[in-house]
């Protein structure tokens, strides 16, 4: 579980750092910026979904191999007082596990689990309720007739603010101050513009949506960085759509610029800003070197096939020894060390085995299962079963599967010599075996 965890923050990671110097890649104009965060938060998705194929290993990844460093050797004079404290190590482990009869406490990352479910019920409960009372005030503004050249199918209602805000996925509202039909025509206009352009973009659709993705990867703070940049997006996307519809840069200017000092509480997708994504909004609308292209499907095809490429690789890729020539065997899915196996688990994978021995991912999952059971009812005939079921598939793991990943996890891979002497010989025995076959290999000894 926890190196999952690891897995999703680092991968996610890098497609986040990378989406975001996209973003900042000048020639793109808002609106390509805004579709490339919001194809960035979307591929966060894709890369937990991604994580978690690949680590039940639902689908094939990649592996970036990694030199194996050299071993150095040993003196002799050293060897052996290293193998007699590595065996009473051994031995003093085994007695403690043994007396351990008491009830079997969760794993510490049960509680880390309770945590997150937790916090994202927490953050879905405050946006469900911000989204309801945002709606029922909404609900209650008094409408006002609809401005001319509009379109049917948007509510327009008044409210007491001074800035003109927009609301609402499937039937969208626009709320307007009490004073606008005071304005000038030309304010009128832009403002309409601007709020008619919010909707055309779907952008309280793609604002919940990627809101909804915050509040489930809440433990990446990169996530919450591309959210915020998204949103600025968004408004200057709708400014370059009311200068490219014909505005003058000076006049909007002048506009949002009035409107903001009228009305400093920022509203849903309204003109109203902060003092410094004011500042850049009004820098960027008065630079006449702005590209201010809207997006077309070709566009959002290519930024998607870039998010793609981005988002793949690094989602299926891993990091792994390159096991210097003793397997090489594909990466072990982290959860076939942590799964839980019943009695018809162990029986069907058993049987698996007898059909398919060289599933490498079916005996990992036995080997780790045997390696608790053998310590549980200690002495017990279920348990030297697990021993002597645990040694066995150890031994052949060995002998026919050297460089798998089960081999370097202690607890899994070790034998007891006191406790189950005969699963300890065919284990050194095995890898006894691999040293006569490759006396030169480092990773061996």
């Amino acid at each position: 579980m926890l190196e999952l965890v690891v897995e999703f923050l680092f991968k996610s990671s890098v497609v986040l750092v990378l989406i975001g110097a996209l973003c900042s890649v000048k020639t793109l104009s808002a609106a390509e910026r805004h579709n490339l965060a919001t194809t960035g938060l979307a591929a966060v998705a894709g890369v937990a979904i991604l994580v978690w194929l690949t680590g039940i290993g639902g689908v094939p990844g990649w592996r970036i191999a990694l030199p194996e460093q050299a071993a150095h050797l040993v003196p002799p004079e050293v060897q052996r007082p290293l193998e007699t404290l590595a065996d009473a190590g051994t031995a003093a482990t085994s007695a403690v596990q043994s007396l351990q009869q008491s009830p079997p406490v969760v794993a510490w990352w049960s509680w880390v689990v309770v945590a997150y479910v937790a916090v994202t019920l927490a953050l879905a409960a405050s946006t469900l309720a911000g989204r309801r009372r945002v709606a029922r005030y909404v609900r209650r503004l008094p409408t006002r007739p609809m401005p001319k050249d509009t379109v049917k199918d948007i509510d327009f209602r008044v409210d007491a603010c001074a800035t003109p805000w927009t609301w609402g996925i499937r039937r969208p509202v626009i709320v307007l101050p009490e004073d606008f039909d005071t304005w000038p025509p030309d304010r009128q206009d832009s403002a309409l513009a601007h709020e008619m352009s919010h909707i055309s973009r779907r952008d309280c659709l793609v604002d919940a949506l990627s809101r909804w993705l915050c509040n489930v990867f809440w433990f990446q703070p990169l996530v919450w960085v591309l959210w915020l940049r998204q949103r600025r997006y968004a408004e200057s996307a709708c400014d370059d759509a009311v200068l490219t519809g014909g505005g003058d840069p000076c006049d909007y200017a002048e506009t949002l610029l009035t409107i903001a000092k009228s009305n400093l509480n920022a509203k849903p997708m309204g003109l109203a800003a902060g003092s410094s994504a004011l500042r850049a909004r009004l820098r960027t609308i008065l630079n006449d070197d702005t590209r201010r292209s809207p997006m077309t499907f070709g566009k959002q095809g290519i930024l998607a096939t870039l998010a793609l490429g981005i988002m793949l690789p690094v989602g299926a890729c891993s990091v792994a020894k390159s096991g210097n020539g003793i397997g090489g065997h594909d990466r072990i899915p982290a959860s076939s060390y942590s799964i839980e196996l019943s009695p018809d688990d162990v029986a069907e994978y058993e049987q698996r085995l007898a059909e398919h021995p060289d599933d490498i991912v079916t005996r990992t999952k036995l080997i780790r299962h045997y390696a608790r059971t053998k310590y549980m009812d200690y002495g017990s005939k279920r348990a030297q079963a697990a021993l002597d079921a645990h040694a066995r598939h150890l031994a052949w793991m060995v002998r026919h599967a050297p460089g798998a990943q089960v081999l370097e996890r202690g607890p899994n891979s070790s034998v007891a010599k006191r406790i189950n002497p005969e699963g300890y010989v065919g284990v050194a025995a095995a890898w006894q075996d691999q040293l006569d076959q490759q006396p030169t290999n480092t990773a061996i000894l």
